[in-house]
């Protein structure tokens, strides 16, 4: 009873979670200039990838592997963290970037990576809950991360490969 709970309320309040992180993060950051879009976008497509491989390929894969073995089993089970680790990571995210960045760079940036995580939270849910659409793009998505599921060392980014392509782990669903 309590992973159905956990499962049913866990991934909407990761995604109310990131939505006030990236409202708040955008409110800290304003007004936004060509400087802080670079840095939100360079947030989304770059530095989210970077630490979703990294989290998962060294800690999930690596230095923890016994939790996240029991989402490789029963990939359809509970996918959550439950509160407040995932809030508490953020904010030492958003901390360390405000800390190299100054206030609205770090707020900035910190906007594109919770935006990112966000996009994420959802995709890994809806691809394992089975509400993931049907489509040429989207199929591609599905293949490539069933490919990781399948026991393979690779495809640890879900939606945006980057951190695979950079690191090597990268295989297309048709390798």
């Amino acid at each position: 009873m309590i992973g159905m709970v956990r499962w049913r309320w866990a991934p909407l309040l990761q995604a109310v979670t990131s939505a006030l992180f990236v409202g708040a993060a955008c409110w800290l950051a304003a007004p936004f200039d060509a400087g802080q879009w670079a840095l939100a976008i360079a947030g989304v497509l770059i530095v989210w990838p970077l630490f979703e491989w990294a989290v998962h390929r060294v800690l999930l894969h690596g230095a923890t592997p016994a939790h996240h073995h029991t989402h490789h089993v029963d990939p359809q089970g509970d996918l959550s963290v439950m509160p407040p680790m995932i809030e508490t990571v953020l904010l030492l995210v958003f901390a360390a970037m405000v800390a190299a960045l100054g206030w609205r760079g770090g707020a900035a940036l910190f906007a594109g990576f919770a935006f990112g995580y966000g996009l994420y939270n959802d995709v890994h849910w809806c691809l394992h809950a089975g509400y993931w659409p049907r489509g040429r793009g989207f199929d591609a998505v599905a293949r490539r991360h069933a490919v990781h599921h399948g026991g393979a060392d690779v495809n640890y980014n879900v939606l945006l490969p980057v951190g695979d392509w950079l690191f090597g782990t990268y295989r297309s669903a048709a390798s």
